[in-house]
């Protein structure tokens, strides 16, 4: 598990469901482009405004979708595009040819289907799919839940269940700082 101090929480970042390449996502989630070519450049911008090249991401799955014989649609051209380290990549349920045993990009540390981070006295867990994280651990192993899949169906916050949605829909198509989720679950 990585431990971050909340100044080093500044620094990392979080997020899930870019969909590159995905054409049909626009209409599924409401997505505000005209085209998948506008999409693919906002949600490149906007990670390469945010994240530099010394700070650590969280990705929790989905980085595209579409036929992957083209390499611009594999989740490996992808992740290389992008600055930073992926510290773990969450793999999700359109992450084909991203396996924690196949070797990862070369930005990222490591694949996983889960992983933990504790930061602001907060232990998080991280994982794609919010409806396997309960039927697979107890809550009573993390305090809340970072999760993305769900696009905007879910809020970014739910309280009553512990629970942080980082779908690109309601992270405004750019990466959360752990800093801005501690600051989340401190001060409703």
């Amino acid at each position: 598990m990585d431990i971050y101090t909340l100044e080093e929480a500044k620094n990392v970042f979080i997020i899930s469901d870019f969909h590159f390449g995905h054409k049909r996502i626009l209409d599924y989630c409401n997505r505000p482009f005209a085209t998948v070519d506008e999409m693919n450049e906002v949600l490149l911008n906007n990670y390469n405004r945010i994240v530099k090249e010394d700070s650590l991401v969280y990705f929790l799955g989905d980085m595209a979708f579409g036929r992957q014989e083209r390499r611009e649609y594999t989740p490996k051209w992808w992740c290389e595009q992008l600055p930073g380290t992926i510290v773990t990549y969450i793999k999700g349920s359109h992450d084909h040819k991203i396996r924690p045993t196949t070797v990862p990009p070369k930005n990222v540390q490591k694949v996983l289907i889960e992983d933990y981070i504790e930061a602001g006295g907060h232990r998080f867990r991280l994982i794609h799919d919010p409806v396997t994280a309960t039927s697979i651990k107890p809550m009573e192993e993390y305090d809340w839940l970072i999760h993305g899949h769900v696009h905007n169906s879910k809020p970014i916050i739910d309280r009553i269940n512990k629970s942080i949605n980082v779908s690109v829909e309601v992270t405004n198509y750019a990466p959360i700082s752990l800093y801005d989720i501690i600051l989340l679950v401190q001060y409703p």
